[in-house]
């Protein structure tokens, strides 16, 4: 009799360690859609996937590790969270170097730090010195940034002769030709390119001058390409455009 009970205890002792071993756990639920599955609300049907208000307050972990909450799904990501996070209280980097901005992959959800091979920084600044130009004119500065990675914006600019001399003078001075600034960043040959100019004009003495420009290098990963909007005022000098795609 003893030996018989012995026998069944080892048995269902054989049988329990199987299920924990190659079984699927369930709580709240008897329809475990992954290795350990916590129903919070356990509103969900006893077969089939469960609808999405029900996958809304589940917990999930699959045989791979990853992990899913607010979902049943799961995503090639280690954790695929369905619905809004919160950060409590944390640290400020307080412009200190060495961290990256996380951004949001809009096809697939996934979160990814926002980086090149060459930064990882959002936006960086920089000032360009160019030196010993053809009087007051640059026509084609490549500054070799990659239009795919990066937008060029110009945000500044001053001009020097190197006589001493700044003031610059007309080409055509009896024409009443007017001279004003014409500086702008373009994409040529997939880079960005300066050019900078003051149409009519020229330096005193054709002497050579030096532009230093002042730029926002802006990661692409935090832009969005609104295109060109076009619009005619019919000589007008009032006009209204359409509203771009933001």
């Amino acid at each position: 009799m003893k030996k018989n009970i012995k026998t069944k205890i080892l048995l269902l002792t054989f049988i329990s360690l199987s299920l924990f071993t190659f079984g699927q756990v369930g709580i709240n639920t008897a329809n475990p859609q992954g290795t350990f599955h916590v129903d919070g609300a356990k509103d969900n049907a006893a077969s089939g996937i469960p609808t999405a208000a029900q996958q809304s307050n589940d917990f999930v972990i699959f045989s791979n590790g990853n992990t899913a909450i607010g979902t049943t799904s799961m995503s090639a990501a280690k954790l695929n969270i369905k619905g809004n996070m919160i950060l409590g209280s944390a640290a400020f980097t307080n412009g200190a170097r060495g961290y990256s901005v996380v951004v949001r992959d809009n096809v697939t959800g996934e979160l990814k730090v926002m980086s090149t091979p060459t930064s990882a920084a959002p936006i960086g600044y920089m000032v360009y010195q160019l030196d010993n130009v053809n009087q007051d004119f640059v026509g084609d500065f490549n500054t070799n940034i990659d239009t795919t990675k990066y937008t060029l914006a110009l945000i500044g600019s001053s001009f020097a002769s190197n006589d001493g001399n700044n003031q610059l003078k007309m080409s055509l001075p009896t024409s009443g030709d007017f001279a004003p600034l014409n500086i702008n960043s373009y994409k040529s040959g997939g880079t960005w390119h300066i050019f900078a100019d003051f149409p009519s004009a020229g330096t005193n003495n054709a002497s050579n001058g030096n532009w230093t420009v002042y730029c926002l290098v802006i990661n692409n990963s935090i832009t969005k390409d609104l295109g060109t909007i076009t619009t005619d005022l019919g000589g007008s000098e009032i006009g209204s455009g359409v509203v771009p795609g933001l």
